[in-house]
């Protein structure tokens, strides 16, 4: 079947997706093939992309292609997940609520209990996470693109731990998936049980048992923001039975699917924080905490000496959640903290200052959870640099806002009833376990481009005054006992590292850095390096390529080349300087045989021509010893040797003739 048939088949289809019949009218002959070209795959993930029509997009027809794969690939490997359930959850966003009802539909066909939270309202991604553990449920789904823009959404899917799926079944979905006709999918009926809402209170209630300083007098003063997603739920509740003081931007604390007036909902970007600024420097906030739309990470912004703001990225916030436990002494002793691999090394330093030991994984809180699964007892700890943190695997298996919320909040306040800030906290940690400064950079970058970037990044050897210690290149083999993956890390000798990896979603790679140093100032030095270096490489894949290790190699033949060459040099200003002082032996050696004639003999006074070194021409300064010829200057000094004795001879014979 081709594009145009697929076309007619899908204009014809019954739907209840506004979004998805409005752009199929919107399609002919010319602009098919961009909708119906390329087929939806699951990925690692599920699936995410624009929402929109046909086969490349998400729609009703490919989220319920997407259900019925991972509802299928379940049942398959155990009857038991039809009578345990799955649980649906949904955010803010378009069609978040026809989708979940769509999903359970698919589930009811296939035989699967369902269970989606009360009148199918929006719910928050750790939420759904506790909500499977509590419930014993053999997994879930959440509908949900997290910090994506507001034109997409997507289909995450969990396993019975609270987990996202691991490759080993999410392959398997992913091949049932491609194999099917998206609008041959069966429905069955909307029958779900709806879970109650004191779930949302349970999971309140253990959230706020992991403070570690419940009693502290209150002094914060917070800015809190939702981005109109699902925190608007849970984070209010939280200040309140924390006896905080905090403001919530109203405009961002409300369900809204076209984020009116929000110019970013990634808690990673400026603009997210710009109405929460404006609030905060009303109120003379301490600090701004956002949670993004579906509530898994959670950001920060920390006010300085002057009434402005600074955001806090993900590797401090995980600094300073860590720093509180530990000064605590709350945790266990011989437990772990588990992070990605291009999350910040500052964690670990300080995991290592107290015997913990420490854990890296790929990208992905699934890898951070399949870490958890082995010893949920002994996690201090789990994060990545993306803003994502978990303290508890009992409440969660996946990132939690709210934990993150709470530990930074708690940790804030007992900060200032010591007359500090994080700001201060941060100075400190710097102080104790070095200064180290972590940012990201997003280079756009074509697919086929990805490999050659990568293999060149892996040739770097030096990043400015500092020379290449290793390079991790997950790509060749398994390093850390982690399997392969498209990422390279380049480590430098003073401890500094940048990584590169592309982008699961987009045409583009991304650019992990984090340099460390005796001074602020010192290592962003050593960014804008890595930064430049990166952009020369970028710019430069489709020119001709040398790598540094062949253009170090060119120097050292010429090098080798030079030593050669030198001593041949060398030899020839030698002989010129010995053949000097000879001439100017001989030359002395006449003048004295002249000066011995005796003096009862009349010579004849005739001049004779004095030669010595300073008749020969000096060698000229422009010229190098390699363009004299040695030879000649032999020849020139015989000449003159013999014409001196003929004169010396034509002044002796008279006088010898007289005598006979």
């Amino acid at each position: 079947m081709n594009n145009l048939e697929q076309l007619r088949e899908w204009k014809n289809a019954p739907t209840k997706d506004k979004i998805l019949a409005k752009g199929l009218k919107k399609i002919n002959e010319k602009n098919v093939d961009k909708f119906f070209g390329e087929t939806m795959t699951f990925g690692t993930a599920g699936i995410r992309g624009i929402l929109g029509p046909g086969t490349n997009m998400i729609n009703e027809f490919t989220i319920a292609a997407a259900a019925y794969a991972y509802g299928a690939t379940l049942v398959k490997q155990s009857e038991l997940v039809k009578k345990m359930g799955l649980v649906i959850a949904h955010d803010n966003r378009s069609n978040g609520a026809l989708f979940a009802e769509i999903t359970a539909k698919v589930f009811d066909h296939l035989g699967i209990k369902t269970y989606i939270f009360k009148n199918n309202e929006m719910a928050a991604t750790p939420l759904l996470s506790y909500a499977i553990r509590k419930l014993r449920a053999a997994g879930g789904v959440n509908i949900t693109a997290s910090h994506n823009p507001k034109e997409y959404n997507g289909f995450k899917v969990y396993n019975a731990q609270g987990a996202q799926l691991l490759p080993e079944l999410t392959v398997k979905i992913s091949k049932l998936m491609s194999r099917m006709n998206f609008l041959k999918v069966p429905y069955g009926l909307f029958n779900p049980t709806f879970i109650s809402p004191t779930l949302q209170e349970d999971y309140i209630k253990d959230v706020l048992s992991i403070r570690k300083r419940p009693n502290d007098s209150k002094k914060l003063i917070v800015v809190y923001s939702a981005l109109n997603g699902t925190g608007s739920h849970i984070a209010p509740t939280l200040f309140q039975k924390m006896d905080i003081e905090y403001y919530a931007v109203k405009q961002e604390v409300v369900e809204d699917a076209t984020f009116k007036g929000l110019k970013s909902c990634n808690p990673e970007d400026e603009a997210a924080y710009n109405r929460a600024i404006k609030l905060a420097k009303k109120k003379k906030a301490d600090i701004i905490i956002l949670t993004d739309p579906d509530a898994d990470r959670v950001g920060l912004a920390v006010r300085g000496p002057l009434g402005s703001y600074k955001k806090i990225n993900g590797n401090q916030t995980g600094a300073i959640v860590l720093n509180h436990i530990l000064r605590t002494k709350q945790y266990n002793k011989e437990g772990y903290i588990a992070q990605s691999v291009v999350s910040g090394n500052v964690t670990k330093e300080m995991a290592k200052r107290h015997n913990l030991s420490i854990h890296e994984t790929h990208v992905g809180f699934k890898n951070i959870a399949r870490v958890i699964l082995d010893n949920p007892e002994g996690l201090v700890m789990g994060y990545e640099e993306s803003f994502g943190q978990l303290m508890d695997p009992e409440i969660a298996r996946d990132k939690d806002a709210f934990q993150g919320l709470v530990m930074l909040v708690e940790a804030a306040n007992y900060l200032k009833t010591q007359n500090m800030s994080l700001l201060d906290e941060l100075e400190r940690i710097g102080v104790m376990y070095g200064v180290h400064t972590s940012t990201q950079l997003s280079k756009q970058i074509e697919q086929n481009d990805v490999q050659t970037l990568l293999d060149r990044v892996g040739d770097i050897l030096t990043i400015g005054k500092f020379d290449v210690s290793d390079v991790l290149d997950f790509r060749k083999e398994e390093i850390m006992g982690l399997e392969n993956a498209t990422l390279v890390k380049v480590i430098l000798e003073n401890g500094s590292w940048f990584a590169v990896r592309p982008s699961g979603t987009e045409p583009k790679v991304k650019v992990y850095i984090e340099t460390v140093g005796a001074t602020k100032k010192e290592t962003e030095k050593t960014i804008k390096q890595i930064t430049s270096t990166i952009n020369e490489i970028v710019s430069g894949l489709k020119k001709e390529y040398k790598s540094p290790k062949a253009k170090a190699a060119e120097v050292k033949e010429t090098k080798k080349a030079a030593e050669v060459i030198a001593p041949i040099e060398k030899t020839e200003r030698e002989m010129l300087a010995e053949q000097r002082a000879q001439f100017e032996r001989e030359m002395k050696e006449a003048e004295s045989k002249q000066e011995q004639v005796p003096a009862t003999q009349e010579v004849e006074e005739e001049p004779v021509p004095e030669f010595s070194v300073e008749t020969i021409s000096p060698i000229p300064a422009e010229k190098t010893p390699s363009q004299l010829d040695p030879k000649q200057i032999q020849k020139t000094k015989e000449i003159k040797l013999q014409e001196q004795r003929k004169t010396q001879e034509v002044k002796t014979k008279p006088e010898e003739t007289k005598e006979q």
